[in-house]
């Protein structure tokens, strides 16, 4: 087991969603941030990795991600939470690269994580009554081995 392996898959699928955005802003769970002040935006979690090494001195990685969505209501789109909601489900390839990112890292391909669920699209609507904002989740599981 590396130690720096828990870095480089954060930093990987960080670098992917955010290089991927196109015109919307990712901000990362552990950003300090204000759901009310911006529209189109989305915040990316990754939990984990957890490692499991097998007895021939295999590792799988598993990787659960979050994309939490969030736009304002538009009398002119009403498919506004569906479409960024959509998009940033694409975002989830059948496969990701890893790299070593980080300060412990060369920069260098390391691996590929793998989809290993279906997408979920969960939509909440109004998170809260008085909030004028809709919010909408995407998840996913990859996994890698080493």
């Amino acid at each position: 087991m590396n130690a720096n392996w828990i870095t480089w898959t954060n930093a990987s699928f960080n670098k992917h969603f955010i290089d991927n955005a196109g015109s919307y802003t990712v901000q990362l769970s552990i950003d300090d941030f204000h759901t009310q002040s911006e529209s189109g935006w989305a915040m990316l979690h990754v939990d984990g990795p957890s490692i499991l090494e097998l007895p021939s001195s295999i590792y799988i990685l598993t990787a659960g991600i979050e994309v939490t969505v969030q736009v304002e209501p538009s009398v002119s789109n009403i498919h506004s939470i569906t479409d960024i909601a959509g998009y940033f489900a694409d975002l989830f390839s059948p496969s990701i690269s890893a790299y070593e990112l980080g300060p412990s890292g060369s920069g260098d391909f390391w691996g590929c994580y793998t989809l290993q669920s279906e997408v979920e699209i969960v939509n909440f609507g109004k998170p809260e009554i008085d909030t004028n904002l809709l919010q909408a989740t995407i998840l996913g599981q990859y996994q890698m081995e080493i």
